[in-house]
């Protein structure tokens, strides 16, 4: 079709839309005639390719993300860390340590090379070479869960979050695509459904923490 906007970044890395559409997130090597030979993260407006605010430096790095709501930048560094950006400050000009909303997410190690983040805004997952998949809370920075084990060197792990589900699709190399449920009564309740005994009283403790009277349904 048609071209729209043109957007200088010299060498991109990973873009993305955000969900309505308006503005591009995207990662830049450097070398651009607009922009000079910095790496960074940038948003964009999408009809116009105009900058409207970015983040370098230590705060820069391969995979980011704008929250469905738009409000906030999602940034994984190139030293592991997740960082959360009140874009409104970021455009009116604000620094990224003023625009921050919360300390640094030390996720993984030594760079972040795939995030997504829930539609709801509260959820991040990350992903990076030869690691597994880590989700952390966006309001506590708490890791709420870690999927998969080391990779061996395999390329590394795709995901995405369910547009209305606690569910994450993250791809588990060479071959198969799984889905995982961050909720854990739903877990609990899919285990329940595929019981084909009665759990022992040890079994209980072992995996659901509780007597069985309290766990099982009757």
């Amino acid at each position: 079709g048609d071209q729209i906007a043109e957007i200088d970044v010299g060498c991109p890395g990973l873009v993305a839309f955000s969900a309505n559409g308006s503005h591009v997130v995207a990662y830049s090597f450097g070398n651009s005639e607009q922009f000079g030979p910095e790496e960074f993260v940038g948003v964009f407006d999408t009809q116009t390719g105009e900058l409207l605010a970015s983040v370098d430096g230590e705060y820069a790095g391969l995979a980011a993300r704008l929250t469905n709501d738009g409000a906030k930048l999602i940034v994984g560094s190139w030293v592991g860390a997740v960082h959360a950006f009140d874009l409104e400050a970021l455009i009116a000009g604000a620094s990224p340590a003023d625009a921050s909303l919360m300390p640094p997410i030390q996720a993984n190690d030594p760079l972040i090379l795939r995030l997504a983040v829930s539609p709801d805004g509260k959820t991040v997952a990350t992903a990076a070479w030869d690691s597994p998949v880590k989700v952390f809370s966006l309001e506590t920075g708490e890791l709420i869960e870690e999927i998969g084990g080391p990779l061996d060197g395999q390329t590394i792990h795709n995901m995405g979050f369910h547009p209305t589900r606690p569910h994450l699709m993250v791809t588990s190399p060479p071959a198969q695509v799984r889905i995982h449920t961050l909720d854990i009564d739903e877990l609990v309740r899919i285990g329940e459904s595929r019981l084909t005994r009665n759990m022992t009283e040890a079994e209980c403790q072992t995996h659901l923490g509780a007597p069985c009277e309290e766990v099982q349904p009757s």
